[in-house]
């Protein structure tokens, strides 16, 4: 409340600000500059006869050309990654069409649903499953198997600072068919 008269003046600055001042603020620049791309005809003109361009041009020499060179473009990774993604499942996918073939994936999975398998109908069925011959299953799981703890040879250490060391020993188990 009160009138302008009994406001104090607004006083703007006497003198200029040292050459100093502001010395440490960045400034941006107001609009970006383009060195290289001239504008007009006559400032490629220009360039053309300043002799520091010209000193630096035949510096660098004649370009070399080849022309039997084929067009290479830097591949992206991730798109290779999602590319080889891509044809892994496509051939995963094809090999489940297939009798006979498995990938490492289901053939683990057959191998451990065999674990479990209580009769010989339960196994013709799994092998039915995957699309393999049951003769083959059997015969490959002589030779391979699928990892299994031997849940009666665990042994746990507790070692000096608390930590808990847990030792398992790996077994090799077959289903529980009556053989005849």
């Amino acid at each position: 409340m009160g009138g302008a008269a009994s406001k104090g003046a607004r006083t703007l600055p006497k003198r200029a600000p040292p050459t100093w001042a502001g010395a440490r603020a960045v400034q941006q620049p107001t609009e970006p500059t383009i060195l290289n791309v001239p504008a007009e005809p006559s400032a490629i003109e220009k360039y053309a006869f300043d002799p520091h361009f010209l000193s630096n041009l035949s510096r660098m020499g004649q370009v070399k050309v080849d022309h039997h060179m084929q067009a290479v473009q830097p591949a992206n990774d991730a798109t290779q990654i999602f590319e080889r993604r891509r044809r892994a499942e496509e051939e995963a996918f094809s090999l489940q069409h297939q009798t006979g073939r498995i990938d490492a994936y289901s053939l683990t999975d057959l191998l451990d649903a065999r674990k479990s398998c209580t009769s010989a109908a339960d196994l013709r069925q799994l092998a039915e499953n995957y699309r393999m011959d049951p003769s083959v299953v059997e015969e490959l799981s002589r030779s391979v198997n699928s990892p299994s703890v031997d849940r009666n040879r665990v042994r746990t250490v507790i070692g000096k600072d608390g930590e808990e060391l847990v030792s398992v020993t790996a077994a090799w188990i077959n289903p529980p068919i009556a053989r005849p």
